[in-house]
């Protein structure tokens, strides 16, 4: 896949979280879990857009002082349907994106960026909903 400078703008402007480090996938473990590093500096944005790497950056974003999006892992398989349906229930923000793996990110974007505990307490809200309504499903970060 190739970038335009539109889309990485897009992409920067969306996913403007911390510009100091970023994690980087390096492969899966033999128990299947990811095998992942830090490494210091700027984002790959354009290597991440192309494929070539799987990073990821957290969403606080240190010049800013804040949050402009939210993001939470959901490691277990459900199918589209049904995750995605119960997502739109939960919460008509939430933007839910099946990895790679074919588990699931979900997000919620803000306008503006929040402070870091408004963005926790939305977390753990979303985090503490969605336990007690699929106890089985495997939430993480």
């Amino acid at each position: 896949m190739t970038a335009t400078q539109t889309t990485i703008n897009q992409f920067q402007g969306i996913f403007s979280g911390y510009q100091k480090g970023y994690g980087l996938l390096i492969g899966y473990k033999q128990n299947g879990k990811k095998d992942a590093i830090w490494r210091l500096g700027n984002p790959p944005i354009v290597k991440h857009i192309t494929g070539e790497e799987t990073i990821g950056i957290s969403p606080y974003n240190n010049s800013k002082r804040g949050c402009r999006y939210i993001g939470i892992d959901i490691d277990t398989e459900v199918p589209p349907q049904e995750f995605c349906s119960y997502m739109w229930k939960l919460n008509h923000q939430i933007f839910p994106f099946m990895t790679h793996n074919g588990r699931w990110h979900i997000y919620i974007f803000f306008d503006d960026f929040i402070p870091v505990d408004a963005a926790t307490k939305q977390i753990e809200d979303l985090k503490k909903k969605i336990k007690k309504d699929k106890s089985t499903w495997k939430i993480d970060h």
